[in-house]
């Protein structure tokens, strides 16, 4: 288990903060985040604002595909989840509802999560979706890359080489 460096961040014994509790949850609101130490085990206390701005939806890089059909499918590959709707308003919100469901499902078994590689790298998309609200999660979402149909997404405007056919395509 990692320690915190004390020269940064002195912990607090647990003792200290039960006995002086009211303040010290002021001290990480109002002041900065803290480590309490309670025998060998170390916890981090942060307000739930610094922590959103720690955690940002962003990480979840979520992708929209345009069908052929013009459906949408939503994905957050990170997470293996995946939605399909007959437009981008419901695909965001569905896709929403089911990271959050997801979130919760995980958070359930946390415990097991340090001793999974897979689970262990999920959990900060976990802790993030759980730390903001619907509406946020939704609103991360409308700026997600979108692909469509038989674009390369490596050249998402579609420019292809100008083929010289002996015109100038500037003439006026």
């Amino acid at each position: 288990m990692r320690k915190p460096n004390p020269a940064l961040m002195k912990p607090i014994l647990a003792t200290e903060v039960r006995k002086n509790f009211s303040e010290f949850l002021d001290r990480v609101v109002h002041e900065k985040p803290m480590i309490v130490k309670r025998a060998r085990d170390h916890v981090l206390v942060i307000d739930l604002v610094l922590f959103q701005y720690v955690l940002p939806l962003r990480i979840l890089n979520p992708r929209i595909r345009i069908e052929k059909d013009d459906s949408i499918t939503c994905m957050i590959e990170a997470l293996d989840l995946s939605v399909h709707a007959e437009d981008r308003s419901r695909a965001i919100h569905e896709m929403a509802a089911m990271a959050e469901s997801a979130a919760v499902r995980f958070f359930v078994d946390f415990a097991g999560w340090p001793f999974n590689s897979v689970r262990k790298a999920q959990v900060p998309l976990i802790l993030s979706i759980l730390a903001h609200d619907r509406r946020a999660l939704m609103r991360s979402m409308y700026g997600a890359r979108v692909d469509a149909p038989g674009r390369d997404p490596t050249n998402p405007f579609g420019y292809t080489e100008d083929i010289d056919d002996g015109e100038d395509d500037f003439a006026l």
